[in-house]
């Protein structure tokens, strides 16, 4: 055999073969893969842990936030309540009746629960988003309609 360009002849063709581990080497052909796969998998787990504690994070903060919007209705909605039985439009001997607003887009069910001589009893009930309630009670002076004490 000779080479095309030069015409000198080609000598001592071996094949070539791949380098085998040497004696007492361990062989390192399949590890690397493995390895890598196995690094893929460990950071691709430990995003989507963090991923998923910054999205329920989140939903806690928008809850929390909402339970304090609900409950600022609420109370709002008792001093709604109170302002009327001030004025007279809502009698204080009326305890079946329920009366319906809007405080901030949230629904405020106000209602008189009882009324003696000594105190009258109301509640207000907010309801906002993602299923958020929450209720505000208080205790009322008869004469004055000033606020004897919350009940939480």
């Amino acid at each position: 055999m000779s080479d095309c360009k030069t015409g000198t002849p080609i000598r001592n063709l071996q094949p070539i073969s791949p380098q085998e581990p040497k004696a007492g080497s361990p062989g390192e052909h399949g590890v690397v893969l493995p390895v890598v796969l196995l690094a893929i998998t460990f950071l691709y787990t430990l995003m989507t842990l963090f991923i998923l504690q910054i999205s329920h994070a989140k939903e806690i903060h928008l809850l929390y936030g909402e339970k304090v919007a609900c409950k600022y209705a609420a109370e709002s909605g008792i001093a709604v309540l109170q302002q009327q039985l001030r004025l007279g439009k809502w009698k204080p001997e009326e305890t079946s009746r329920e009366q319906l607003i809007r405080v901030g887009g949230r629904q405020v069910v106000m209602e008189m629960i009882k009324n003696n001589s000594k105190q009258i009893h109301i509640r207000a009930t907010a309801w906002g988003k993602h299923g958020v309630i929450q209720t505000a009670e208080a205790c009322l002076d008869p004469g004055t309609f000033a606020i004897r004490k919350w009940i939480r």
